[in-house]
C-alpha cells in the first residue's frame, strides 16, 4: 500500500512538472511569438522574475524549468530555451546588420547614436561589449576591409 501511495505521488508529481512546463512554453510562445516568427530583431525583453511573477511560481522554478533544455523554432533552428531572456539578443541583431551594411566603418559611438534614433537608449561601452559577443572588431581595425 505505501509503494502505491509513493507511485501515486510520482505520477501527481510528473504531470505536474509537465503542466508547468506547458504553461510556461505557452507563455513564452504568445510573448515571444514575433521572434519566434521573424527572428532575433524581434526579440522582446523578458525576465525570469517577470514570467515567474505572471505564472505565479517562484522565480528559481522557472530557471529549472528552462535550464538546459532547447526548443525547435519553425526555422528548423534549434536554440536553448534561455535564450528567451536574452535581453541583449535583438540589439546584437541591430548592430551586427549596422556594421554589415556599413559604407565607411561605424564608430561604437556612431552605432550608438543611430540606435538612439531608433528609440534604443543604450550606452557607448555597451555597444562596444555587443560589438565584441559578436566577434566584430572596434571601426579602425575594420577600415582595411572596405579599401
Amino acid at each position: 500500500k505505501g509503494d502505491v501511495e509513493k507511485a501515486t505521488l510520482l505520477i501527481k508529481c510528473i504531470q505536474q512538472r509537465s503542466n508547468a512546463l506547458k504553461m510556461l512554453l505557452e507563455k513564452l510562445v504568445l510573448y515571444q511569438k514575433d521572434f519566434i516568427l521573424q527572428g532575433e530583431k524581434e526579440m522582446q525583453p523578458l525576465t525570469r522574475a517577470e514570467l515567474a511573477k505572471q505564472l505565479e511560481v517562484h522565480e528559481s522554478t522557472i530557471s529549472r524549468a528552462v535550464s538546459g533544455k532547447t526548443i525547435q523554432l519553425p526555422n528548423k533552428r534549434i536554440v536553448p530555451l534561455s535564450v528567451f531572456f536574452d535581453r541583449s539578443l535583438s540589439y546584437r541583431t541591430l548592430i551586427k546588420e549596422m556594421i554589415e551594411n556599413e559604407d565607411k566603418p561605424l564608430s561604437d559611438s556612431d552605432i550608438q547614436g543611430l540606435l538612439k534614433d531608433q528609440g534604443i537608449e543604450i550606452a557607448r561601452r555597451t555597444v562596444a561589449k555587443y560589438r565584441s559577443v559578436e566577434g566584430i572588431l572596434p571601426a579602425h581595425l575594420r577600415q582595411a576591409h572596405h579599401r
